[in-house]
């Protein structure tokens, strides 16, 4: 038995014991009612368009050229994802999927990015990218857009707008929002009410968008747990032979273990830079 699945195993009974004695139902946190839609920006003009920086220039992204083998992986660990998202069993939020890693270096970003390509070329879906990692956001370096307004200036400047921040990429249907400025007071705009309504706001504008956040590690910045508020399903990025189990363990004991979660094993070499999917929960 592998660490990942000791690791699910332990954290499923804990997540049994805690539903077995609890004494109320948990209350839905206002940003996980809805899905988080693409913005339209107000202009189409070229110099506008970002273009996503392939793997062979230093981004993540891997077309099926370059590598087709980790494209399909790509094709296949989408499929439980948008099961859970647009299914029979789908429940409110699941469209809001976040990538992160207990640890850094797990490959969170490169796994967030080939996703959110992987589901833009879905028929009638747009994809909306968002760089969540205030602290160290390579999501948004790779893009080329330090600088740019993003995410937490849209938080904590009430006159802009998701228009004049979102990024329209070459990819059709893949749209970026950066993380913008470093902030602060990062916790405090993540759980503000000025989120939760911007969060609000695009779901009422693309109810059939989805939304891919790249988030930091769970276990070493302070804003990651707030991520996870704002998110209907959770995918942990787990780096093979390298991340311990006792920090996979405590990851899922701070995700939310009535929504959706799923581990993807990295960086493991018998499958190339994508490794195996282990669906975790899934709503009954």
């Amino acid at each position: 038995m592998t660490i990942i699945e000791r690791a699910i195993l332990a954290a499923r009974a804990k997540a049994a014991k805690s539903a077995a004695t609890a004494t109320e139902p948990a209350t839905t946190s206002p940003g996980t009612g809805r899905v988080m839609p693409l913005p339209r920006p107000t202009h189409e003009a070229p110099d506008h368009v970002v273009a996503f920086p392939r793997l062979d220039s230093g981004g993540s992204l891997v077309t099926e050229i370059a590598d087709a083998k980790v494209y399909e992986q790509f094709r296949r660990l989408k499929r439980p994802l948008l099961q859970c998202a647009f299914g029979p069993l789908a429940t409110p939020g699941t469209q809001t999927i976040m990538v992160t890693s207990p640890l850094q270096g797990a490959g969170k970003t490169f796994i967030s990015s080939n996703l959110a390509y992987a589901l833009a070329l879905e028929k009638d879906r747009n994809v909306l990218l968002i760089d969540t990692d205030n602290a160290n956001p390579t999501l948004t370096r790779q893009m080329g857009l330090t600088g740019h307004p993003g995410l937490y200036d849209l938080i904590g400047n009430t006159g802009l707008t998701p228009e004049a921040v979102v990024c329209r990429t070459d990819i059709p249907g893949l749209w970026v929002l950066p993380a913008g400025k470093t902030a602060t007071d990062a916790l405090e705009l993540l759980n503000s009410h000025r989120c939760r309504e911007i969060f609000h706001q695009l779901a009422d504008r693309d109810p059939n968008g989805i939304v891919i956040l790249d988030a930091p590690p769970l276990l070493i910045t302070n804003e990651a747990p707030a991520v996870t508020a704002l998110a209907g399903q959770f995918l942990l990025v787990v780096e093979a032979g390298v991340t311990p189990k006792s920090s996979v363990t405590r990851s899922l004991e701070i995700l939310d273990m009535k929504k959706p979660v799923g581990l993807v094993l990295n960086k493991a070499l018998s499958s190339g830079e994508l490794g195996s999917y282990y669906p975790y929960s899934y709503p009954a």
